[in-house]
């Protein structure tokens, strides 16, 4: 993932999920984004078949978005949305 983190847009804010006191404090929600048009380092077809699949999660401007607010660090939802990026792209890898 070390190539991919480059094409990454990452922001954060305030999350809603656990974290008792600190929700309100601290930004750990995480907020990932990449341009799929702008993903070379998937071959086309597999972006074709990704963009297919996964359509709900682009918007206008062809930007992949998820996020995660399933822990109370940055660090852990950053992983937690990789993770499922990395599954999103995997399946994509594999077509059904």
């Amino acid at each position: 993932w070390r190539f991919l983190k480059k094409y990454l847009k990452v922001g954060y804010a305030r999350s809603s999920g656990p974290g008792g006191q600190n929700v309100n404090k601290l930004n750990t929600k995480v907020d990932v984004r990449f341009r799929v048009d702008q993903a070379d380092w998937l071959p086309k077809d597999v972006r074709q078949r990704f963009e297919a699949v996964n359509g709900n999660f682009i918007n206008k401007n062809g930007e992949f978005h998820i996020q995660s607010e399933r822990y109370r660090t940055q660090e852990a939802n950053l992983k937690d949305a990789i993770r499922k990026i990395q599954e999103l792209v995997d399946d994509a890898f594999s077509p059904q």
